[in-house]
């Protein structure tokens, strides 16, 4: 959920299951949102058992990361995924595209959000979906004569339908 106080929890075990010592100096995390990274808050919940709680706000739904390092080394061979929904609980689809909108060509991250993008097709109701365009971590504004959008229907590969705007 985005706007809202995330937590998880580090413990550390040795082989024999005995909790191991931590401490929040040894780690470094790098939370990534969909328009960037996030400063997290690490904090000691248990000197007893070493327990460290990380806490973070996301600002932006849709898909992102976090990597884990201990003493400067990855902990996890790759990042865990995470999302952030929105209000409607649809995560939204991230896409990062160079376009050129009469101002020179610049890197946008596109956000397309809303019901029709992941999920209400098995419905058999209208869905509708939206694009927003941010350019340096800012809603861009985007001529409407300069979008198309094209969406295929499939069923199991087959193509059904293209529809064209």
């Amino acid at each position: 959920m985005i706007n809202k106080k995330l937590r998880f929890q580090i413990k550390a075990l040795d082989p024999e299951d005995k909790p191991v010592q931590l401490s929040k100096d040894d780690l470094e995390f790098e939370i990534r949102s969909p328009l960037g990274y996030l400063s997290p808050e690490i904090s000691e919940i248990s000197e007893i058992d070493g327990n460290i709680e990380v806490s973070y706000i996301s600002t932006n739904p849709g898909e992102g990361t976090i990597g884990i390092k201990y003493k400067g080394s990855h902990l996890l061979p790759q990042r865990i995924k995470t999302e952030y929904w929105d209000v409607s609980g649809i995560v939204p689809f991230w896409l990062a595209l160079n376009l050129d909108f009469g101002d020179g060509e610049k890197e946008y991250k596109i956000s397309l959000f809303g019901p029709g993008v992941r999920g209400s097709w098995f419905t058999g109701k209208e869905v509708n979906f939206g694009i927003k365009f941010f350019h340096n971590g800012e809603l861009h504004s985007v001529p409407i004569e300069t979008i198309g959008v094209i969406i295929k229907l499939e069923n199991k590969g087959e193509p059904l339908a293209t529809i064209c705007s």
